[in-house]
């Protein structure tokens, strides 16, 4: 009989061992591999990249340590991955744009290095990245982002990121939340031409070093739909000048003098 779905419960979860045994990997045929919250530890197989119809990858919440296996990308029906709430290590999957169908990817809570693949955000059905409370570096990529990218959710808070913010980052329509709070982003703020149809609703950009003034344009009607803004103005760490305008349909504005 084959096997299209496996999750792991409470009175099951002693067949594993408290760990995802290498022989995982056989069961060709699987479609959804659900485990969260099942107390398992150690590191992931490099057979899971076995699994080639798999379209659901469900790890949150465990104790798994150790890289994310490169074969994980040889998944290319992948649609929704969540890692988050562990122990990884390493690096993020340098070439996860290989992932061409992913929609949901959750990576936070964990011990990630290095940089974030500017490849992750040229996956063009991807809707929600989440990579907050890792210990990654560098400067924020973003690629070619498609014209049709469908993201709308982008989490990237409480990490080391260093550099400016790309200003093409506001210019995706679909983006309706950026949290990018609680790096070293510098640099001066630049809005970058705001898409007509943008859809923005939370803005997070506390804690870091941004300089320079607020740009005007975030008041553009074209943000007419941003409803939580939250700068952080440090004094003399930042510069960042805080200007008059006005956002009609904003329900909340924190700006934090520090």
């Amino acid at each position: 009989m084959e096997v299209t779905l496996l999750y792991i419960w409470t009175s099951l979860k002693h067949l594993f061992q408290e760990r995802l045994p290498i022989s995982i990997g056989s069961l060709s045929h699987l479609t959804s591999l659900i485990l969260s919250s099942s107390k398992l530890s150690g590191s992931l197989p490099s057979s899971i990249g076995n699994l080639s119809y798999l379209n659901t990858l469900s790890l949150s919440s465990n104790n798994f340590a150790g890289e994310i296996p490169s074969s994980i990308q040889n998944l290319n029906r992948l649609t929704y991955v969540d890692v988050g709430n562990n122990e990884f290590t390493g690096t993020l999957p340098p070439n996860i744009n290989s992932l061409s169908n992913l929609e949901y990817f959750d990576a936070s809570l964990n011990f990630f290095v290095g940089t974030i693949p500017s490849t992750l955000f040229t996956i063009p059905s991807l809707e929600k990245i989440y990579v907050y409370n890792n210990q990654l570096s560098g400067p924020l990529e973003i690629g070619n982002i498609s014209s049709m990218s469908k993201l709308r959710e982008l989490d990237l808070s409480q990490n080391d990121l260093t550099g400016p913010i790309p200003s093409t980052l506001f210019t995706i329509p679909s983006l309706e939340t950026i949290l990018v709070n609680n790096n070293q982003l510098n640099g001066p703020l630049k809005i970058g031409n705001i898409s007509s149809v943008s859809k923005l609703q939370e803005l997070d950009l506390s804690q870091n070093i941004l300089t320079g003034p607020i740009p005007r344009s975030i008041s553009k009607p074209n943000l007419s739909t941003l409803c939580i803004l939250i700068l952080l103005i440090s004094k003399p760490k930042n510069h960042l000048t805080l200007v008059s305008f006005g956002i009609s349909s904003c329900s909340k504005f924190f700006s934090y003098l520090t």
